[in-house]
């Protein structure tokens, strides 16, 4: 219905069950409620050999986007998301990996581990600031731009992006830093926010990967008008986002 490609869908038989999740839409100082349903869902009983190796071909796509979230789910997902990067850099296909940490999916120490194999080999690293400085031991005083240096120390040859929430979002490559002030929004919902933000900078990271500037603008711009909508269904339109994405500029972060 939304343009788009589902012919590539591995599918599950017909007694397997989907996994559910339950929102209860929270406003302060009541704090939304999430109730996750995934045990043996379809989904945590995919393994590397579903994978249509017809897909990962340099004429097919060019990028591969994946999420903590997914290597979370069971030991053979987290193969298959493996795989997935392996095929997708075979193919000279960039490839980003948002750390969307979830607490009721693993603990701090597991997702370290767990996500450490897709960090090494992403291209784009995305995650909020306060996941980073779990993941990462980061010290907590850390400013959102020290932070980001030490990731940039450690992963000279990677675009990374982190968000810092009404502040907005900061990011490295290249050799330098932009920081991407947050677009004035009246919340609807906050659900679906992080997920935007990657697609919107996935948008402009793809149209030119040297302009992070552009980039991070896209970001911002989509996760704005995500949080006016309710639901977790970010349903804008390109335009709609670019009229956002004109009207602000980005600052260098003086070091």
């Amino acid at each position: 219905a939304h343009g788009v490609d589902v012919s590539y869908v591995a599918w599950a038989d017909a007694d397997e069950r989907l996994g559910l999740y339950y929102l209860e839409e929270g406003v302060a100082p009541r704090a939304s409620q999430v109730i996750y349903d995934r045990r043996d869902s379809a989904a945590s009983r995919m393994t590397p050999t579903m994978l249509p190796p017809a897909l990962f071909m340099p004429d097919r796509a060019r990028h591969l986007h994946l999420t903590g979230i997914t290597p979370a789910l069971s030991p053979t997902v987290a193969a298959t998301a493996a795989r997935a990067l392996e095929l997708a850099k075979a193919a000279d296909w960039s490839v980003s990996f948002d750390v969307n940490y979830r607490a009721k999916l693993w603990e701090y120490e597991q997702a370290r581990s767990g996500c450490a194999p897709f960090i090494e080999r992403c291209d784009l690293l995305i995650a909020p600031l306060r996941d980073a400085r779990r993941l990462f031991s980061l010290a907590d005083h850390l400013a959102p731009d020290d932070a980001l240096a030490t990731l940039a120390e450690r992963y000279p040859d990677k675009t990374i992006a982190l968000t810092i929430g009404a502040e907005g979002a900061i990011a490295y490559g290249g050799g330098r830093m932009v920081r991407q002030a947050a677009f004035p929004v009246e919340v609807r919902s906050r659900i679906g926010a992080g997920d935007a933000f990657a697609a919107g900078l996935l948008h402009g990271y793809l149209r030119d990967p040297a302009d992070l500037a552009d980039a991070l603008r896209w970001a911002a711009a989509a996760s704005a008008l995500k949080l006016t909508i309710p639901g977790d269904m970010p349903l804008f339109t390109h335009d709609e986002t670019a009229k956002l994405v004109s009207g602000h500029r980005p600052t260098d972060v003086t070091r």
